[in-house]
């Protein structure tokens, strides 16, 4: 069995070449890239728009994770996460009961679920913890750390 792999650098803008964009004629050579500035930098999507159409299709970036994120919010890897319960094929006792999450999250508008997880949890004395936020309110909200920090509010 082969296994392919991806090669590449951190960057490209040191890659110059007589007239060809850096990234373009880093991935005539390379068939990946990890964008380094996005750790410092929240790139505007008309940019990361053109880094897509200036390379191949098969071109792969791995995207560096906000130093904002990794630094001062404090994110952590976790072993599994799951939206929603449709997509892992059964259902929300089996979720709980097997993944036993940290947390289970619900919506402004899903009490009556809510309270289905809520017995499940008593039932089987799982330590869940759970929160419900608030309608979405665009001027509340304005960035993921805001969210977290309401997450953070509502878990306490």
């Amino acid at each position: 069995m082969l296994t392919d792999y991806l090669v590449g650098t951190g960057g490209w803008a040191y890659f110059k070449v007589p007239n060809k964009t850096s990234l373009k004629a880093y991935s005539e050579i390379f068939n990946f890239v990890e964008v380094n500035n996005t750790f410092y930098e929240y790139p505007e999507l008309r940019k990361a728009t053109n880094w897509r159409r200036t390379v191949s299709k098969d071109f792969t970036f791995s995207i560096r994770c906000h130093h904002d994120l990794t630094h001062r919010i404090g994110l952590k890897p976790v072993d599994a996460a799951i939206l929603g319960y449709e997509d892992v094929g059964f259902g929300f006792e089996q979720v709980l009961t097997e993944v036993k999450p940290d947390i289970v999250a619900f919506g402004y508008d899903q009490e009556k679920l809510e309270n289905t997880v809520a017995e499940i949890i008593r039932r089987h004395n799982l330590n869940i913890k759970m929160a419900r936020l608030s309608k979405f309110n665009g001027e509340r909200y304005v960035s993921s750390s805001s969210l977290r920090q309401r997450l953070s509010e509502e878990l306490s």
